[in-house]
């Protein structure tokens, strides 16, 4: 949910590529696994969007609609007035390595980037952005934050660059 994944008041949604089957898979079979039945919505191919998933027609939204899932997110303050919470849940915190590793994948798996300097992770949530540099260093990942204004959306972005040695114990 703190990748591509958004709240409204009635249920959630998940963001993917439907040509990475097994991400699809996954989240199909978390949300069965909750108790809650999948919808599907595929993107119709924009060629106007920069953005290959939309301008191709690969994204597809996989939706759950709960009220009672909505509650639950709004109590362990998953979500707030306007969407989702950027902030790492306390679950998360409390969990072995183990599970924090398999957040921190998830997360980057979502909105990281790999070029031929780095690898990197962006949010809009500057706090957000610390926390997960914090996460990081757990496993002995240092990494340098930057920002970067978005002039479409109006706000600031921040980043997550991992340095040489970090990306080598990120892999």
């Amino acid at each position: 949910m703190l990748g591509d994944g958004h709240f409204s008041n009635s249920s959630i949604m998940i963001s993917c590529d439907k040509r990475h089957t097994e991400v699809v898979n996954d989240v199909t079979y978390l949300i069965k696994s909750i108790g809650l039945h999948p919808q599907y919505r595929y993107k119709q191919p924009d060629k106007r969007c920069i953005t290959s998933k939309i301008k191709e027609g690969n994204g597809l939204d996989i939706i759950a609609t709960s009220l009672n899932f909505i509650k639950i997110a709004r109590e362990n303050n998953w979500m707030g007035f306007h969407g989702k919470t950027f902030k790492v849940p306390e679950v998360i915190l409390k969990s072995p390595k183990s599970v924090i590793r398999e957040f921190i994948k998830g997360l980057f798996e979502a909105d990281g980037t790999v070029d031929s300097s780095d690898v990197s992770f962006s949010t809009k949530d500057l706090n957000f952005a610390k926390q997960i540099q914090i996460l990081l260093l757990v496993f002995g990942i240092e990494c340098k934050l930057s920002h970067d204004y978005n002039k479409h959306y109006n706000k600031y972005y921040y980043k997550l660059h991992l340095r040489r040695a970090g990306t080598d114990i990120f892999y």
